[in-house]
């Protein structure tokens, strides 16, 4: 606990017991390390000035201590409003989550293992099934084959996709291209699809708008958003897709009058593998990859995309690029 000034007023026990955090200077809030495990808070950006300073945040992620015992804290502050000529303060938690930490990264470790196992394979069997579909005397069967092609290569886009989250980075290559007709193609393909679930695409889109990105992964963030809002209308509406110059940045939106999600599921909706409780319930297909995956190539391109919804209203998912110069 502190006071208005980030005086510390009192510690608990566990605190006091914690190695790393024992071991910081002053107060707790000093000597902490932002997520990078190298770069030291701040003075004036600690948890405890913040806090002093009336802001309240919750679950942010700091290091503390040395290179070889390095803890992971998730810090929340929740404001003491002043009362009775009293000073108000903040109380300021700390939890150890590095078991979590190292859980997670775990976790990406054997995705992005796995991934790299399965990619080889499959594109042996893509290559081979193309072979033998340019190949004479397999007409009877060529349906077949087909099938086995389109699935093999949604699993390998799946795997690439997996491999993309794991890593949190993807292979660009930049060449200049015009978002507006990319935007525009992309709304064409996914039309049919939209018109088969009751949906009214409405496109409004700014000619031309170039910009220096990479075209395919670009045209794959577009095409995730546009799947995703097709998908979580199942009673049929409107979607309707934007692209604006604003300043020095291209900004494209997707907005849906579907299902929507509540401010739990928006903080999640990044998260790799989450799903909502309602797409599961309703058993919406996808694998909680498309957003994360689109965050990785617009932060990749040094652009930026946010979610907003509500419940039963929809949803619209913004992302910004750029700008050619």
């Amino acid at each position: 606990m502190v006071d208005g000034n980030g005086g510390t007023v009192l510690t608990n026990k566990a605190l006091q017991a914690d190695p790393a955090l024992a071991a910081l200077p002053g107060n707790a809030g000093n000597g902490l390390l932002l997520p990078d495990r190298a770069t030291s808070v701040p003075a004036d950006a600690t948890p405890v000035a913040r806090a002093a300073a009336g802001v309240e945040f919750r679950d942010e992620l700091y290091w503390a201590g040395g290179p070889k015992e390095q803890h992971a804290y998730s810090v929340s502050a929740h404001g003491i409003p002043a009362r009775d000529g009293k000073d108000g303060g903040a109380v300021v938690t700390f939890v150890d989550v590095t078991t979590l930490i190292r859980a997670l990264a775990a976790k990406d470790d054997f995705v992005s293992t796995v991934s790299h196992e399965l990619r080889t394979p499959l594109t042996s069997i893509l290559g081979y099934l193309e072979l033998v579909l340019e190949e004479p005397g397999h007409e009877d069967i060529r349906e077949e084959l087909l099938v086995v092609h389109r699935n093999a290569g949604h699993l390998l886009s799946l795997v690439n996709d997996l491999i993309a989250v794991a890593s949190e980075r993807v292979d660009l290559s930049l060449e200049e291209a015009d978002l507006a007709q990319l935007v525009t193609e992309v709304v064409g393909a996914e039309a049919p699809k939209a018109s088969l679930n009751g949906l009214r695409l409405h496109l409004d889109v700014e000619q031309p708008l170039p910009a220096r990105f990479d075209p395919e992964r670009i045209r794959q963030v577009v095409r995730n958003l546009l799947s995703n809002a097709v998908k979580y209308s199942p009673g049929g509406g409107h979607i309707t897709v934007c692209a604006r110059k604003s300043g020095g940045k291209l900004t494209c939106s997707v907005t849906d009058t579907g299902l929507g999600m509540d401010a739990d599921e928006q903080e999640q909706a990044f998260t790799k593998f989450f799903r909502s409780a309602r797409s599961r319930a309703t058993a919406i297909p996808g694998a909680g990859l498309g957003l994360p995956v689109s965050k990785t190539i617009v932060e990749g391109h040094g652009g930026a995309i946010s979610l907003a919804s509500e419940p039963g209203e929809g949803t619209t998912v913004t992302f910004t690029l750029p700008a050619a110069s």
